[in-house]
C-alpha cells in the first residue's frame, strides 16, 4: 500500500482538487423540475401535475435547456382537514417571526369567515379556535421535523447529486415545504466533489400560488437571483389567506375562467393558461441563465498535452481546464462558437493558446 508523507496530506486536507464525476459533470447544461403539491391534492392527481408539469417543460424550455430526465417531485401528503390546518397554521406562524400576532389573526379572522357562513371546513367556531390552539401548541417542533419535508429534502438532495440545472417549483401548501429546503439546500449541501451550492448557485425555486411571505426564506433573500413566484389575482385562495393572515402579494392579472372559478388549480389557472404559461417559462429560463455550474473540469480527456482533462457550459459560456502542470482552471465568458471550436479543434492546445489565453477572465479553481 502505497504511503504519503504527512506533510502532502496536511496540505491537501480540505482542497479541492475534484472535479465532479463525469457523467455527472456533463448534465450541466440540462435541466430538471421537482415539484412538491400543496394541500387536498391525491397522490394520483399529484402524479397528474407532474405528467403537466413535463408537458410544460418540453413545450416551453427543452430548445433551450435539454431535459435532464422526467419531471420529479415528493409527494405532500393530503391529510384530514383537521391536520391540514394544524399543518398550515404552524406552517404559517413559523413562516413569521411574530407567532403570536399570527395566532391572533388567523383566530379572529376565520372565526368571522366561519360565522358569516362562507369557510364550511371544520363544523363550528369552538373547533376552529381548539384545531389553532392546537397548532399554536405544535410550533415548537419545526416543519424541519415533518414526514413530508424529511422526504423532499431527502429527494431534492438526490436530484442536485446528478449536477443538472434543477428549477423547485412548488404550489400553495408545498412552498411551505420548498422554502425550508431550498434554505437548507444553500446553507449545507456541496455537490460531488464537495463543492458548496452556495458558491454554485444550481438551484431555482419558482413558486406558484404562494401563501407564505416569502421565497427560499433567507436563503431566497441572498439568492434573489434563483427565485420568482406567480399569483394570480383571481387565486381565491390566495385572497382568502392574504385577507385574514397575509403573505405574498398577487402579482398577475388574471381573466377569470369557467374551468376552474377557484383560480387556484396549478395545471388549469398556471401551467395551462397562456399568459401565465409564458410569465413562469420566462422566469424559469431566466434563473437557469443565472446559474453556475460547478467545477467539471473532467468532462472529457483531453489529447493535449497541456491539459490532461476539461469540461465546457456553452449556456453559461465557462470552459474549465485542468492543466497537466497547475492543475483546474475555470475560463468564463467565452461565446457558445469560442467554446464549441475549441472542443472541435484537432489541436486544443495551439487554439487555447492563439484564442483563449490573455483574453478571457480566468480563475483558479480551488
Amino acid at each position: 500500500m502505497m504511503k504519503f508523507p504527512l506533510a502532502i496530506l496536511l496540505l491537501c486536507f480540505g482542497c479541492h482538487t475534484m472535479a465532479a464525476p463525469a457523467e455527472c459533470a456533463r448534465q450541466v447544461d440540462t435541466l430538471r423540475l421537482f415539484y412538491i403539491n400543496g394541500m387536498f391534492t391525491k397522490y394520483s392527481a399529484y402524479l397528474d401535475n407532474r405528467l403537466a408539469l413535463q408537458a410544460f417543460q418540453t413545450r416551453y424550455l427543452s430548445d433551450k435547456y435539454p431535459s435532464a430526465g422526467a419531471v420529479v417531485g415528493s409527494y405532500n401528503e393530503s391529510e384530514s382537514v383537521t391536520r391540514q390546518f394544524l399543518q398550515v397554521a404552524k406552517q404559517k406562524m413559523q413562516d413569521r417571526a411574530e407567532s403570536s400576532t399570527i395566532f391572533d389573526k388567523w383566530v379572529e379572522g376565520l372565526s368571522q369567515v366561519i360565522t358569516g357562513g362562507v369557510l364550511t371546513l371544520v363544523p363550528n367556531q369552538e373547533v376552529l379556535i381548539q384545531i389553532i390552539a392546537e397548532s399554536y401548541a405544535a410550533v415548537s417542533p419545526g416543519i424541519q421535523g415533518e414526514g413530508d419535508y424529511l422526504g423532499a429534502a431527502s429527494a431534492l438532495r438526490r436530484t442536485m447529486d446528478g449536477c443538472s440545472r434543477t428549477i423547485l417549483v412548488t404550489h400553495s401548501q408545498g412552498n411551505f415545504y420548498g422554502n425550508a429546503v431550498f434554505n437548507e439546500l444553500y446553507s449545507g449541501y456541496a455537490f460531488p466533489g464537495n463543492w458548496p451550492m452556495r458558491d454554485y448557485p444550481m438551484l431555482a425555486q419558482m413558486s406558484i400560488a404562494n401563501p407564505a411571505d416569502s421565497v427560499g426564506g433567507n436563503a431566497g433573500t441572498e439568492f434573489e437571483q434563483m427565485v420568482a413566484h406567480i399569483t394570480n389575482d383571481t387565486d381565491a385562495i390566495m385572497g382568502l389567506v392574504r385577507e385574514l393572515l397575509g403573505s405574498i402579494d398577487a402579482n398577475y392579472q388574471a381573466d377569470f375562467t369557467d374551468s376552474d372559478v377557484s383560480g387556484h388549480g396549478l395545471v388549469t389557472s398556471y401551467l395551462e393558461s397562456p399568459g401565465q404559461a409564458a410569465t413562469i417559462a420566462a422566469e424559469m429560463l431566466a434563473m437557469a441563465d443565472q446559474m453556475v455550474p460547478m467545477p467539471m473540469f473532467n468532462q472529457w480527456p483531453s489529447a493535449s498535452s497541456a491539459f490532461s482533462s476539461h469540461g465546457a457550459s456553452t449556456k453559461s459560456g465557462i470552459l474549465d481546464l485542468n492543466f497537466t502542470y497547475g492543475g483546474p482552471y475555470r475560463y468564463q465568458q467565452l461565446s457558445e462558437s469560442v467554446i464549441e471550436s475549441f472542443l472541435g479543434a484537432e489541436s486544443q492546445g495551439s487554439f487555447f493558446n492563439a484564442n483563449i489565453r490573455g483574453v478571457y477572465p480566468y480563475r483558479k479553481i480551488e
